[in-house]
């Protein structure tokens, strides 16, 4: 370097910037350079990683990661939005009643409030996961729960029923 002077950061420090003698305060710091805003250093400490650009500086907490455009700090492993790696988005490819979710890097999906999973669909309240099927459990074939099957009251003039999820019988019309 010609015309310019070499530059030392103090005992425990780290050099960000030797051209504008820019240092960070902590040895093993990650630096965004020079010109932050504000004009000095832009400094994060280890394990943090440093998310830098000419419009703000942030420092990532550990388990998140910089992505552009924004400029923001994500979970690539829980935010649908950036799932995996930044701008990957997962798709709306759930069956009815359910939102993208994800978990661990994966695109998955879950049941929306009210609905529990079911093979590849959402049983609404009310029903169950039969093999794999959503089923309503208020059916003299499935009473209360999957494969409860009521028996026919053997009484004259009458015919099963489930109410409420419990076995009963009803009367034929007119008795």
């Amino acid at each position: 370097m010609v015309g310019k002077s070499r530059f030392c950061c103090g005992p425990g420090q780290s050099c960000c910037d030797p051209e504008t003698n820019s240092c960070c305060q902590n040895p093993g710091d990650l630096c965004c350079g020079p010109a932050g805003p504000g004009g000095g250093p832009f400094c994060c400490s280890p394990g943090q990683t440093a998310c830098c650009s000419t419009e703000k500086n942030l420092c990532c907490p550990p388990g998140q990661i910089c992505c552009d455009p924004g400029n923001a700090c994500v979970d690539v492993e829980n935010d649908p939005s950036n799932c995996g790696n930044c701008r990957i988005v997962c798709p709306d490819a759930g069956p009815l009643n359910s939102t993208p979710t994800c978990v661990d890097g994966t695109c998955q999906w879950a049941c929306n409030s009210g609905y529990t999973k079911c093979g590849n669909a959402c049983c609404p309240s009310g029903s169950s996961c039969c093999n794999g099927v959503c089923t309503p459990l208020n059916t003299i074939n499935n009473c209360g729960s999957c494969g409860k099957v009521c028996p026919n009251p053997g009484l004259p003039h009458s015919y099963a029923a489930c109410n409420n999820g419990t076995c009963g019988f009803q009367c034929n019309a007119p008795y």
